[in-house]
């Protein structure tokens, strides 16, 4: 994994943002505009340190779950920016697993990758274990 971004960096603004230090998202398909979180369901991307006066407007962004940097993964299947990841084989990372197991939630895509060994940008944490059951 390669480190392109600091925690802190710029997007631009979907929206009015008449607040700062509010939760934001990406908005859909999209790496470099956030909207604000509407609703305590929208998966957080970032905390917008400014205002935006209108659609369009560069703001200062930190984001969330990082060490302070971004990084290229590898994915193992399509994967849409602002989702969580997490572990898959062969040193991979996937969107939320349906076969059982033990895996690791990472943190989440900032870019969209296509398919399988495509590379997707993300924001890692500490990885966090999770236990996916057999279904009946």
């Amino acid at each position: 994994m390669i480190a392109v971004e600091s925690s802190f960096t710029t997007r631009t603004a979907d929206e009015l943002i008449a607040t700062a230090n509010l939760l934001c998202c990406n908005v859909s398909q999209s790496e470099s505009s956030i909207k604000v979180c509407a609703l305590a369901s929208t998966f957080p991307t970032c905390v917008c340190t400014d205002t935006a006066d209108a659609q369009g407007d560069e703001v200062t962004v930190h984001l969330l779950c990082g060490g302070g940097v971004t990084y290229q993964c590898v994915a193992a299947g399509a994967i849409a920016p602002g989702v969580p990841v997490y572990t898959a084989p062969s040193g991979k990372v996937q969107v939320l697993p349906t076969s059982a197991g033990t895996y690791y939630f990472l943190g989440y895509s900032l870019s969209t990758a296509a398919a399988n060994n495509s590379p997707v940008r993300c924001v890692l944490g500490i990885p966090q274990k999770i236990t996916i059951a057999a279904q009946p």
